[in-house]
């Protein structure tokens, strides 16, 4: 949430400031967002395409929840 993101007149800090009402919604979706970064992440530093994730969903679902842990 560091870079500014400026639509029309208003000018907001990132893209979860500006789709939401309030800073705890925003904060919410930031923190719920994070976990898929990293997926999509892994996913492109192992070269899988879209066509080929789908076989290996399991294996994700294993490192989402090793690495996760804490946000249960």
């Amino acid at each position: 949430m560091d870079k500014n993101i400026q639509t029309g007149a208003a000018q907001f800090k990132s893209v979860w400031d500006a789709i939401t009402g309030t800073l705890a919604e925003a904060v919410n979706l930031h923190v719920r967002s994070a976990p898929m970064d990293k997926i999509t992440a892994l996913i492109e530093a192992i070269g899988w395409t879209q066509a080929t994730t789908p076989p290996h969903s399991h294996a994700l679902t294993i490192y989402y929840t090793a690495e996760f842990q804490d946000f249960r």
